[in-house]
């Protein structure tokens, strides 16, 4: 109901504080909506509680293995603790269930660039910018990896494109 939708409100504007205080009160009734779970699990992680966080993330991960959303934010709590190789495996398994979502692209080429496989990181980020071109973020980073890659001339272009985008209200 309304408390959900506040919640996912709350969720969407990254106040991860206000809507694990308005979840923690109604935990009861979101306990049969996974969406409303992974809202709760990854707005701990968020706010600093990664090993409850992750707990949750690994639980709806078994209970409902077919939401890509969940597999991402494990890869992110396995990132946070240094599991470099866990949190691929959970990227890579967000990515077959879901082949177009920009942000599991930009969050598995930040995985692999910060791990030194600068060509892996290159292919994911340029499927990133293709999915989601108004991002200035994922410029940056592409930029970044295109230097990383010796392609001076690529990463000059995606600063650009980046400067172009984060300049614009």
């Amino acid at each position: 109901g309304v408390r959900n939708a506040l919640a996912m409100s709350l969720f969407m504007t990254q106040d991860y504080h206000a809507c694990l205080a308005l979840l923690q009160s109604s935990e009861a009734a979101i306990a049969s909506i996974p969406q409303m779970q992974y809202i709760y699990a990854e707005s701990l992680v968020k706010a600093g509680q990664t090993a409850p966080g992750g707990e949750r993330l690994e639980a709806l991960a078994a209970a409902h293995p077919e939401i890509a959303e969940v597999h991402r934010g494990l890869a992110e709590v396995h990132e946070k603790r240094g599991e470099r190789p866990q949190a691929l495996q959970q990227l890579h398994m967000a990515i077959q269930l879901n082949a177009n979502d920009p942000k599991t692209y930009f969050d598995l080429g930040k995985v692999e660039l910060a791990d030194g496989n600068g060509a892996a990181a290159v292919s994911a980020l340029e499927v990133a910018v293709r999915l989601a071109p108004d991002q200035a973020e994922y410029h940056h980073e592409l930029a970044g990896a295109y230097l990383s890659a010796f392609r001076m001339a690529d990463a000059e272009k995606e600063r650009q494109i980046y400067k172009k985008l984060s300049s614009q209200p």
